[in-house]
């Protein structure tokens, strides 16, 4: 296992491996995810805006047309500009009001630090991209300790099946993770 690259792909030292060793995140840890949290809080903010304005400015804009077509007594094309409006409002609207809420909901100031530990096992697994232009691809999956990931790219040859490995998560990411002694063949479990 490329111990370094790791390090330096998740970002972590010796401190903050040795805080999550004892169930908690270090300091740097614990900016970096309120940072994070607080980020996240500004795009739902920005987000709700948008949606909101967008939930607002089409009835707007087909309300006052369909008046129009009540003129000409075009009943069909008024009740499908009524109806395209309503539901335009209550998708977009409802998508605004959705990250209002998140946006003023209280931020997270505690996260508990989880550990998985055991030995890898890899698994390569095909996925198929979505859309007209779908694609297959492969994608190369860890599993150990009762908890799998997807291995990214640069990763992949960085960890070896059969390594005796401990991950450390918070917020639902990989904090740190660690290289433990191997476990002889007799202490291999079944």
């Amino acid at each position: 296992m490329d111990v370094k690259a790791l390090r330096e792909y998740y970002d972590f030292d010796d401190d903050d491996l040795y805080a999550n060793q004892q169930g908690r995140l270090s300091d740097r840890q614990y900016k970096t995810l309120t940072a994070q949290a607080l980020q996240m809080k500004k795009y739902s903010k920005t987000g709700s805006v948008v949606a909101l304005v967008a939930a607002a400015f089409l009835p707007c804009l087909l309300l006052p047309i369909s008046v129009l077509t009540l003129l000409t007594k075009d009943w069909k094309t008024t009740l499908i500009a009524w109806g395209g409006a309503l539901v335009w409002l209550v998708v977009f609207g409802g998508a605004g009001l959705a990250l209002l809420r998140s946006a003023r909901a209280a931020g997270r100031t505690n996260w508990d630090v989880t550990r998985a530990a055991g030995q890898v096992e890899l698994q390569q697994v095909k996925r198929t991209s979505g859309g007209q232009d779908s694609r297959t691809y492969t994608v190369t999956v860890v599993k150990f300790g009762g908890s799998d990931f997807e291995l990214d790219d640069e990763l992949v040859g960085r960890i070896q099946a059969g390594d005796n490995i401990a991950a450390y998560f918070a917020a639902g990411q990989i904090v740190s993770i660690e290289q433990l002694p191997d476990r002889g063949p007799s202490q291999t479990p079944a």
